[in-house]
């Protein structure tokens, strides 16, 4: 449906524009996750990297705090920062998420493990997909997803 259709359907601009952007969030939220997913299995496809990791813990510790500043340095600045920073913060970001969750791979199957990060990526991608596809309003899955967290 393009914008013309959408605004003669009786959706405001602010509407149309609010979806677009909801589906622009799931899709790269999908990006991230999946990132992510394959960071932490080819961390842990290689015994001497999570074996390296794990042998510094001071080193990990340092790579949770950058993690932390770059949420909140990201969120302080998003307003401010370009396009391609903002891009490459979330990127390394979610790197470092692969990073620092490939430990989870010592405790638990790498199949269980990467089935999950990937099930999640798919899980936005879909989301992305379904309110790209049909212009609706994805506002009510934050609530939904909160529930399913809960």
């Amino acid at each position: 449906m393009e914008n013309r259709e959408a605004w003669a359907a009786g959706l405001s601009r602010a509407e149309v524009s609010e979806r677009s952007f909801l589906s622009s969030v799931y899709f790269w939220m999908s990006l991230g996750l999946a990132m992510t997913g394959f960071v932490a299995w080819w961390m842990a496809a290689n015994p001497p990297a999570i074996l390296w990791l794990v042998a510094h813990p001071v080193l990990v510790l340092i790579l949770a705090v950058v993690q932390i500043g770059l949420v909140i340095g990201l969120s302080a600045a998003i307003m401010r920062i370009g396009t391609g920073t903002a891009t490459f913060g979330f990127g390394l970001y979610a790197f470092l998420n692969g990073v620092l969750f490939s430990t989870i791979f010592l405790a638990y199957t790498g199949v269980s493990i990467a089935s999950t990060f990937f099930i999640t990526a798919g899980t936005f991608a879909s989301a992305s997909l379904y309110g790209y596809s049909t212009k609706r309003n994805l506002s009510s899955l934050g609530s939904i997803g909160l529930m399913f967290l809960i």
